[in-house]
């Protein structure tokens, strides 16, 4: 009846799980890696162009001649200086491309004609125009005030009626008949999977080229779209090619100077997409000082999310707060719904994602956010639309990180079937996927586990050739598929399941090599060298190269990760751990020793990367038979938390629980009883009267009762448990009902 501590009972922070699983793989299906991929936008040529936005736009209408180089220097210097940088000028030597970034003193006569030419009129003129006019959507190229108060099928009904009308009385070939045309597909394009409107939008810019021109609206807004279409399939190269005659033609036409910041948007996402984040925060804060400067609230509301979440891919949490709060404000009190819930859906996973855990109340409000964002979205797009299963698989794993497992993984189940009905097997299914093998193998479910990551794998195999940043998820898909193969054999170690062995080792080695070509330093190949490593230390034939990976593994954490990082920790600990298994005790203390001192200076004592250090180096210690040493480590540890720190219970019954398994190791029984009775209480306050492990050390202390001869307290504490399952109402688990079962027999006796 003495069972060990099990593993799971030191919990990974929230923090960890969010990072380790829900941003990665969110990264890997956007793509957000650079390999190389070069991108030449052309950029406005000189300082009348850049100005003319402003003077045509701005609410106040700009003093340009008095005001140019401040406004200069102060809203596209950042982005203009990103670009020089970059060398993503167009053509040319590089000194004519410097005398192409350089602020240009137009003439009085340019001034003039610029002053002289037709305003362009702004996106919230146009809305007013459409509310003072009653004009049609295909003239306004705004769908949220209509899908404020109808559904996107009513909608699309009343857009294609729109464009029946404008056919019937201009023909196909008038503006406004393909504005309408151009609105249907829009709103398409939020109904359903951005590869299906391509061929339509493809279409429709060519019929634009050929009967209103090149540098026309009608042409550059079937351009923008395209880029964004190509952008959400990840086809990097046609959309490279898409916004480059883009914003050649808004820098041709003065006309077209008002789309200049939806492209200067799209630029900075593209290039937060390619892994630029320096870069791309550079355009953000130039399209926020733009937007500012013309107080245009939609556009401030833009920048301020753009911001906010490229501020999550930089791991700044506060102030991706501070943008997505902001932003949104801003499009509450605009009524842009799209827009409010897209945000409020970051606003609720960052809750997550915070250093400290959420406290219920902040938790509660992230679970009506992303409900509120759900039901908005299903009532407006329904089924059919891939955003609500892709909010169903968000939903979902919020309620994960709430341990609510069971709805979480109905969630995901629901997401996965949705996304498969209108993608089929493609890449928008993997992180449903993902967040359910995540379950599965945390349950030990290793069949269904292993199901789901050669989904995955089969995902990610598809998409490679064209994009070779897909090789990081592929391998860490493999790697797991690995990790769920090896668990059903040791299972199952019969002559007839040897066949899961060998397909664990190559999908083990497969994952390796596709990080070795991708990059042979990266931290990333690192950590999956010392997974195999553990793997292979299991076996006493494969520990040496278990060694050899491990010491690969630490070369390259050790030149780019300080001994503080979380990842150089674990490391450390594992390597400690594969140094013992060949028989180096000296140097596998050192590790021990180096990874706690890291540990203990950047976190204290009162965090779960310390306490794990010291749960490690603990067992150490103790399969040597330092047991005086191994108590030692665990009393320091103690010595060390405040009482008056909110997680100090679950961490003292954890310490007191290892001091426990060290009297209980050496028969010391009412040592074990002493520690025992300070680690339940612990338990009971942190983790709750049923947590499995709670329950374990219940049962423990009531099996030291009997030994000691004390059977009115073993009795007291299994009757406790058992008012404890009569008042909550959960279910018994068996294994607790059969333990309950002997006590009761042995008292009778």
């Amino acid at each position: 009846m003495f069972t060990s501590l099990q593993t799971s009972s030191v919990r990974l922070s929230k923090r960890v799980i969010f990072t380790s699983n829900f941003t990665s793989l969110r990264k890997f299906q956007q793509g957000k890696r650079n390999y190389g991929l070069s991108y030449v936008p052309i950029i406005y040529q000189n300082q009348a162009k850049r100005n003319n936005y402003a003077r045509n736009n701005s609410s106040k209408r700009y003093q340009v001649q008095q005001n140019r180089n401040k406004f200069w220097f102060s809203g596209y210097a950042t982005t203009t200086l990103a670009f020089s940088l970059l060398g993503w000028m167009s053509s040319g030597s590089k000194d004519d491309q410097t005398e192409k970034e350089e602020p240009k003193v137009e003439s009085e006569t340019e001034d003039k004609s610029e002053t002289d030419s037709k305003p362009v009129t702004n996106l919230r003129d146009l809305i007013k125009n459409r509310k003072e006019t009653n004009s049609p959507i295909s003239d306004t190229w705004d769908l949220e005030s209509y899908l404020s108060n109808a559904t996107a099928k009513d909608t699309l009904e009343f857009i294609k009626a729109q464009y029946k009308q404008a056919h019937d009385k201009y023909g196909k070939k008038d503006p406004k008949t393909f504005n309408a045309k151009m609105s249907e597909l829009e709103l398409l394009l939020l109904m359903r999977k951005p590869s299906s409107i391509v061929q339509d939008l493809t279409s429709e810019y060519e019929f634009a080229k050929s009967n209103f021109g090149e540098e026309t609206f009608q042409t550059n807004r079937a351009l923008l779209n395209l880029t964004k279409v190509y952008m959400e399939t990840g086809d990097h190269a046609e959309a490279k090619a898409c916004f480059e005659k883009l914003m050649k033609n808004v820098s041709a036409n003065n006309e077209l100077s008002w789309m200049y910041p939806k492209a200067l948007d799209l630029l900075g996402t593209f290039s937060e997409i390619l892994g630029r984040f320096n870069e791309s925060e550079n355009i953000f804060q130039g399209e926020l000082q733009l937007a500012n400067d013309l107080e245009d609230e939609k556009l401030i509301a833009q920048a301020h999310y753009s911001l906010g979440r490229l501020s999550i891919e930089k791991d700044d949490i506060e102030n991706a707060e501070k943008h997505l709060n902001k932003a949104a404000s801003l499009f509450k009190k605009l009524a842009r719904h799209i827009d409010l819930h897209k945000t409020n859906e970051i606003i609720a996973l960052l809750t997550t994602q915070k250093d400290e855990d959420s406290d219920e109340s902040e938790l509660d409000r992230a679970e009506k956010m992303l409900k509120e964002a759900y039901d908005w979205n299903l009532r407006t797009f329904g089924f059919e639309a891939p955003r609500v299963w892709l909010l169903e698989d968000k939903f979902g794993h919020l309620l994960f990180l709430r341990n609510k497992i069971t709805e979480a993984e109905s969630h995901f189940r629901s997401a996965e079937r949705g996304l498969i009905a209108i993608y089929g097997e493609a890449l928008p299914i993997a992180s449903p996927v993902s967040h359910l093998a995540h379950i599965l193998i945390n349950e030990q479910r290793f069949e269904e586990a292993e199901e789901k990551y050669s989904t995955l794998e089969r995902i990610f195999k598809s998409e490679i050739e064209s994009k070779p940043y897909y090789a990081q998820p592929l391998s860490s898909a493999l790697q797991f598929r690995a990790i769920c193969l090896l668990a059903m054999y040791e299972g199952n170690k019969s002559p007839k399941n040897k066949d899961k062995l060998e397909k664990s080792t190559r999908c083990f080695e497969e994952s390796i090599k596709l990080l070795e070509d991708l990059d042979p330093d990266s931290p990333e190949l690192a950590r999956h060298y010392m997974i195999y490593a553990r793997v292979l230390s299991s076996s006493e034939e494969n520990i040496p190269r278990a060694a050899e990976l491990s010491e690969r593994a630490m070369t390259i954490f050790s030149n780019s990760l300080e001994d503080s990082h979380p990842q150089m920790i674990n490391a450390l600990l594992d390597q400690a751990s594969i140094l013992y298994l060949n028989g180096d005790k000296t140097k596998a203390e050192a590790s021990f020793r180096r990874s706690l001192k890291a540990a203990a200076t950047s976190y204290g004592f009162q965090d779960d990367k310390t306490i794990n250090v010291v749960a490690r180096y603990f067992q150490f210690l103790a399969s040597i038979n330092r047991t005086k040493d191994a108590e030692d480590l665990v009393l320091q540890a103690l010595s060390r938390l405040n009482k008056q720190e909110k997680n100090y219970d679950r961490f003292a019954g954890i310490l007191y629980y290892f001091l426990a398994r060290s009297s209980l190791t050496n028969h010391k029984y009412r040592d074990a009883e002493r520690t025992l009775s300070q680690a339940l209480p612990c338990f009971e306050k942190s983790l709750g009267p049923g947590n499995p492990t709670t329950i374990e050390a219940r049962l423990i202390l009531a099996s030291l009762y009997v030994e000691l001869n004390q059977p009115k307290k073993a009795m007291q504490l299994i009757t406790d448990l058992e008012k404890y399952y009569k008042k909550s109402g959960e279910p018994v688990p068996d294994e607790v009902k059969e333990l309950i079962s002997r006590f009761k027999e042995e008292f009778k006796g």
